[in-house]
């Protein structure tokens, strides 16, 4: 792949002259560990083509009230544990968000009354949101012009879902073109949605053989690898969906990525310890990009970032247990453009490990399904589309 040097990322095309570092304010919500690092590598994006770029990292849940981000989180992760039904109902009531959009934007406007001189101080050339509730936040900025910054919404998942059009973002940045249509029929101005992909790390442009990430991650480079992963939240059966794959057979081994999730990394070791087929265990990773680069296939929730980061490589996705709402959306997507199948438990990931394993022919279209949905240099374009509301 050709990769241009630092001087042609830092310069203007036009006329050659070194292009200025800007000012970015970036909205985030931490439920989840997708818009993070989305926002992360739009702004590796960033900083490679305008270099000494600064960036004010803002939680909009922390703009919400006092005690808002703590009871946000737990009201979500809560739905999803008890009732998940109920939030995938309220996820497709997609005709009510226009009757409650004019309460919301006055609802945003008092959020931001408390943020607004902090952004003033900062004065950013661009406004970034990572999350619905950030979009909203970031409008309600815009709408006193006292703000004139650009605001661009990243979309985190394979779903335009109406939540994320909001009045006042000049630029959406969108998974794929039939993501951008679903913006666009949701009510966003036409030639605002860029089919960029979700902003992926430089990382995934320069990928090592298989083989040689897995001996980069100290696993065996030979054996047919099926990666595991547990999503930043640690929801859904992960060890039972391990104990259920080691009893495969043949030359193939597990590597089950626990995260943050110290109580899974623990049951894990202990499963690895007395597990049949070979079980790698590993904590919080900081290259992701190696597990995923090593794996020949994935049984993972389909998170947004999770899911493009598989497709950027090329990797096929058993989606385990979907949550209800946009995961349940990102699985729809996947499995109808043919890169992904559903299981909805541990036995359901064996039974189609297993079949997959039986028909390697499945398998291998499965791989070019995942690489014509993938972005691998979703960072870059992004990055590209951003600083051009600068001109």
């Amino acid at each position: 792949m050709n990769t241009m040097s630092t001087r042609d990322r830092a310069s203007d095309p036009h006329t050659g002259a070194t292009a200025p570092p800007v000012r970015c304010l970036v909205l985030n919500v931490d439920v989840g560990a997708g818009h993070r690092l989305a926002a992360q590598a739009l702004r590796e994006g960033i900083e490679a083509a305008r270099p000494g770029s600064r960036f004010e990292i803002v939680e909009a849940l922390d703009y919400l009230g006092p005690g808002a981000k703590k009871i946000t989180q737990d009201l979500y992760l809560g739905v999803q544990r008890s009732t998940p039904d109920l939030w995938g109902l309220l996820y497709e009531q997609r005709a009510l968000l226009k009757l409650f959009r004019p309460l919301s934007e006055l609802v945003d406007s008092f959020r931001a009354e408390e943020l607004l001189p902090r952004a003033l101080r900062f004065n950013p050339q661009l406004v970034i949101a990572t999350h619905p509730v950030a979009c909203g936040l970031g409008a309600a900025l815009r709408r006193g012009r006292e703000l004139a910054a650009p605001l661009v919404a990243v979309v985190t998942d394979f779903d335009g879902h109406p939540a994320w059009v909001v009045k006042g973002v000049d630029l959406y940045l969108a998974p794929t073109p039939e993501v951008a249509r679903q913006l666009e029929q949701s009510g966003a101005a036409s030639g605002s949605v860029a089919a960029t992909g979700i902003p992926l790390r430089a990382a995934f442009c320069e990928l090592p053989a298989a083989a040689e990430a897995r001996r980069q991650i100290g696993i065996d480079p030979g054996r047919f690898t099926i990666l595991l992963l547990g999503g930043g939240l640690g929801l859904g059966p992960v060890l039972q969906t391990a104990e259920a794959l080691t009893s495969l057979q043949g030359p193939l081994q597990l590597v089950l990525v626990a995260g943050r999730n110290e109580q899974l990394q623990r049951e894990a070791e202990a499963l690895a310890a007395r597990a049949g087929a070979p079980l790698h265990v590993r904590g919080y990773v900081e290259r992701m990009v190696d597990y995923i680069a090593a794996a020949d296939v994935a049984v993972s929730k389909p998170g947004g970032v999770t899911c493009a980061e598989l497709m950027a490589v090329g990797v096929p996705l058993i989606a385990l247990c979907p949550l209800a709402g946009q995961e349940e959306a990102n699985c729809a997507a996947l499995v109808g453009r043919g890169a992904a199948v559903r299981a909805d438990d541990a036995d359901g990931a064996h039974a189609a490990l297993v079949g997959l394993l039986h028909q390697p022919n499945s398998l291998a279209n499965m791989r070019l399904a995942a690489l014509r949905i993938g972005a691998p240099t979703s960072g870059r374009a992004a990055a590209r589309a951003v600083l051009a509301l600068l001109n």
